[in-house]
């Protein structure tokens, strides 16, 4: 599949990328592009230690700790929101600690989320379209928040009650619908720490990895 804009992911909202742009179909045949140069020398050096196998393991693998499974029903840290403290002390205290679900009409700009809802107080001012991002949480008029994803859009013009914190973006998509998840609250700096401690485990990942090709590669 050719390149869109450096990648061959799908964007389904506009119709590019992966497969003429569009969901995959039954029977749909996706074209696998060749190894890097070195995972094919890798493969060499692999296959060369058990040549009458069609393919043989790595010896190694990574840490089980730096690849988390999906969890039945996690807790996913939050900072305030701008409007936090136009929502009614009820409805903060609801998103703090009530249980939401993910709901169906989610999708890859939003999590859509069923639960208590979440209300504003009588006097709220109106809002102006603002800024927004991955992990914002959005209330609408109903009061069933929305938790944004990959595809969000640029600005919104809902309350933002809370922002999901980085580290834990990857936790939130993996949510089927029909699971269900809670928030807690933390604050900005520990929101960065998270995100700084996470970015050194993916580093350690990548070095861990290079280091055993080089290893295997050596003659």
């Amino acid at each position: 599949m050719p390149l869109v804009l450096g990648s061959r992911a799908t964007y389904l909202a506009a119709g590019i990328g992966g497969l003429a742009g569009r969901a995959l179909r039954t029977d749909d045949v996706l074209p696998v592009a060749e190894p890097a140069p070195a995972a094919a020398s890798l493969r060499q050096h692999l296959l060369a230690r058990s040549p009458e196998l069609p393919c043989v393991a790595a010896p190694w693998f990574a840490d089980p700790a730096l690849t988390p499974q999906p969890e039945a029903a996690p807790v996913l840290r939050a900072v305030r929101g701008p409007e936090y403290g136009q929502f009614t002390a009820t409805s903060q205290q609801a998103f703090w600690t009530e249980e939401f679900q993910m709901t169906p009409a989610s999708n890859r700009m939003g999590s859509r989320l069923a639960g208590p809802p979440l209300l504003r107080s009588a006097d709220a001012p109106e809002l102006l379209s603002a800024a927004v991002t991955f992990g914002t949480v959005q209330v609408p008029p109903g009061g069933q928040p929305i938790v944004l994803l990959a595809d969000h859009q640029t600005t919104g013009g809902y309350p933002r009650l809370a922002l999901v914190a980085a580290a834990d973006w990857s936790r939130l998509a993996q949510v089927p619908p029909g699971g269900t998840l809670r928030f807690q609250e933390i604050g900005l700096e520990e929101a960065q720490q998270l995100y700084m401690a996470q970015e050194d485990q993916l580093r350690q990942l990548e070095r861990a990895v290079a280091l055993q090709f080089s290893q295997h590669l050596t003659p």
